[in-house]
């Protein structure tokens, strides 16, 4: 009897230091993999939106490590992408595959939509840091669709410059440019210039001031204005963006180039 209860003991204590060890190994594996410690920082930089950089919805994603622990250099990177309201990440097209030794990246995005990436440090011993985001939004080129109407004297200006080449202008004092759209914020987007005029800006009928588009000096694609934070509405009921040309003494020409919103 005694016999038995010392090789049981000893069973039982083979069996407790095999599962320590397990532990220890496969937790101490899974920590090196872990993206919820900070280094190594990636610095990431993309366009606010693909109009900045780009006259097409093709814009570039830049990165490069920014902290580094234990003189742990950077090796390799993972890079995700996913649209604003998906869940899934997915590989970037261009580089075919999540993990790269690339420190930039072409996307190609569609229009109207906002992009999501995500970009995280490896280093020398397989340490995943925390992942950087940024965001990249795709505005809507100025040609009318049943979204936006131009009302008045409005003229098509085209040229490499503008976003999708062409750009919709006029200085005729009360025409209107409206756009409906289902989101929290809207941006409008053209050109500054020292003779560029102002317009008066409304959204659901209520005003919100006069904006001035002059500059020093004359550039194209520029954020002309961005509303506050808007309550949701529902796709059947949408928010209503009004433009309405002022005919500025002297530059009464205003230009808009595109618009873009986030949901």
């Amino acid at each position: 009897m005694l016999l038995k209860t010392s090789w049981t003991t000893k069973i039982f204590i083979l069996l407790l230091i095999a599962v320590a060890l397990t532990v220890i190994f496969i937790g101490t594996a899974t920590a090196a993999r872990s993206q919820n410690d900070s280094y190594p920082l990636i610095k990431a930089k993309a366009p606010p939106f693909a109009s900045h950089a780009s006259i097409s919805t093709r814009f570039l994603v830049r990165w490069s490590p920014k902290a580094v622990l234990n003189n742990q250099q950077v090796t390799r990177f993972h890079v995700l992408y996913r649209q604003q309201f998906d869940r899934k990440w997915q590989v970037l097209p261009s580089l075919g595959s999540e993990v790269t030794t690339a420190r930039r990246a072409s996307f190609v995005g569609k229009r109207g939509e906002t992009y999501v990436f995500r970009i995280a440090g490896e280093d020398a011993k397989g340490h995943i840091g925390a992942p950087t985001i940024v965001k990249t939004i795709v505005p809507l080129d100025d040609n009318a669709d049943r979204y936006k109407k131009y009302r008045g004297a409005w003229v098509t200006s085209r040229t490499r410059r503008y976003f999708q080449r062409t750009e919709h202008q006029s200085k005729r004092p009360g025409d209107v440019f409206t756009y409906k759209f289902d989101g929290r914020r809207v941006f409008l987007i053209g050109s500054k210039g020292p003779k560029r005029g102002q317009a008066k800006i409304f959204i659901d009928g209520v005003s919100y001031g006069t904006v001035d588009f002059k500059a020093r000096t004359y550039r194209t694609r520029k954020l002309l204005w961005r509303s506050p934070s808007l309550k949701p509405v529902s796709s059947i009921r949408q928010h209503k963006l009004k433009v309405v040309v002022v005919g500025t003494r002297g530059r009464p020409r205003i230009g808009i180039d595109a618009v873009a919103r986030t949901k």
